[in-house]
């Protein structure tokens, strides 16, 4: 089976529900506050590596990359782009501007509008330059359902997506606005 490896993997969004169905899947992520929580998961065809994009995936090779909410960075993509072979693919997920996560920063607040109309300028001149890039085989609108472990995961990674993806710290009342919004969120 192919060897997958899910870069910026996070709490395993995809991981998760891949590591299913593929014989291998890398959870790829730099965020050592993630090591605990991968030890509790009991897969044995999950492995979660701590590390750099940049400097793990240099002179490997993968079948498959999974690259989802991915930071608008070029450099990252031409380091996937040097680990890849000529079967291998990239699956891109970005959310387009009436998904369900952006919504929750509207409903927060979080952002004024500027600030969210410059972001998805920026995300669409990141796709011009990934259609440059590679050959695109196939464009999909998906619509996703969100699903964490628990509300507490869900509350932290939306929490720490948001201030990161738009560059802002969530005020205490924001938080609270997102604990309720979370709430009604699926779980695994």
């Amino acid at each position: 089976g192919p060897l997958i490896v899910d870069v910026g993997a996070g709490v395993g969004r995809l991981a998760l529900p891949l590591a299913k169905y593929a014989k291998n899947v890398i959870a790829l992520d730099s965020n050592d506050k993630l090591k605990d929580y991968y030890k509790t998961i009991k897969c044995l065809k999950l492995k979660f590596i701590c590390d750099k994009a940049e400097k793990y995936l240099k002179g490997r090779q993968f079948d498959i990359f999974i690259f989802a909410w991915l930071p608008l960075d070029k450099k990252l993509v031409k380091v996937i782009k040097k680990s890849m072979h000529e079967k291998s693919q990239l699956i891109i997920f970005i959310p387009n501007n009436n998904s369900d996560y952006e919504s929750i920063v509207e409903k927060l607040g979080a952002v004024t509008k500027i600030e969210s109309m410059k972001y998805n300028q920026n995300k669409q001149q990141f796709l011009a330059f990934l259609e440059k890039e590679f050959k695109v085989i196939k464009k999909k609108l998906l619509k996703t359902k969100y699903v964490y472990q628990n509300e507490s995961v869900a509350l932290g990674k939306v929490k720490e997506n948001i201030e990161f993806w738009y560059n802002t710290k969530l005020t205490t009342e924001q938080l609270n606005k997102l604990k309720i919004i979370i709430n009604p969120l699926n779980k695994i």
